[in-house]
């Protein structure tokens, strides 16, 4: 079963809230290196992770808590679950409630962590940069970000 990460590119003005930065990546390619070195996920001892298991912030984007929760419905279809099926994965351990009978965190999402620019680079560096374009697509708005005076992080997770 292979692995696959997601995330939200965060930003916000010195002091605000943290939002969702109006250019985002829907899909990040699979690349075991980056995982690794950027927060330990498919890391068989071989990197020190930059950004491992730090968690959600507390202040992320209401975008960012969305894309790691599951909405709770009477059918369960389309990408939702019954409220049954929500409280036994809470019963398990493996979700929470993030609104109380509304969503519940995806029980599947695991390792979640956040990592600034300067980390981002520095597990890119680590690697040689030999890496698909859409991890350098992420530096780079991360980096213009800033350059338009915003605070910017990258939140993310893995799932199998």
């Amino acid at each position: 079963m292979g692995c696959d990460i997601h995330g939200v590119i965060e930003q916000r003005k010195p002091g605000g809230n943290w939002s969702a930065c109006p250019a985002q990546i829907k899909r990040l390619s699979r690349d075991y290196a980056v995982f690794a070195h950027l927060g330990g996920a498919r890391n068989y001892g071989v990197a020190d992770p930059v950004a491992a298991k730090r968690g959600i912030p507390e202040d992320a984007c209401h975008e960012t808590h969305m894309a790691n929760c599951v909405y709770v419905s009477e059918s369960g279809r389309d990408g939702t679950v019954t409220r049954e099926r929500a409280e036994k994965w809470i019963s398990d351990g493996s979700s929470k409630w993030h609104k109380e009978g509304v969503f519940v965190t995806n029980p599947h999402h695991y390792s979640h962590s956040w990592c600034t620019l300067s980390e981002l680079w520095r597990a890119l560096n680590r690697i040689g940069w030999n890496v698909n374009d859409d991890y350098k697509h992420l530096s780079g708005i991360v980096g213009l970000s800033e350059k338009l005076g915003h605070e910017c992080r990258f939140v993310f997770w893995f799932d199998n």
